[in-house]
């Protein structure tokens, strides 16, 4: 799976997410965020996803298939 699957953010702080692509296969290369619009094929190497969390809340994410997953937590800035 993710690891790690769980992270803490602040409302209305940017966010710089790098993704390590090593040892990735299967449905687990594959990342997606429904609440962001984000679906992103992992590539061998470095990945970087940006956005800025705009609402205090939960977001997850999981792999394509729903079978990894993990959760951002975003609290007040």
């Amino acid at each position: 799976g993710y690891s790690p699957n769980t992270f803490t953010l602040k409302k209305d702080i940017p966010v710089r997410w790098q993704i390590n692509g090593e040892n990735t296969f299967g449905c687990q290369a594959f990342l997606v965020v429904p609440k962001l619009g984000i679906q992103k094929t992992i590539a061998a190497g470095q990945n970087l996803i940006e956005f800025t969390p705009t609402e205090e809340g939960t977001i997850n994410f999981s792999c394509g298939m729903g079978m990894y997953r993990g959760v951002m937590n975003v609290v007040k800035g």
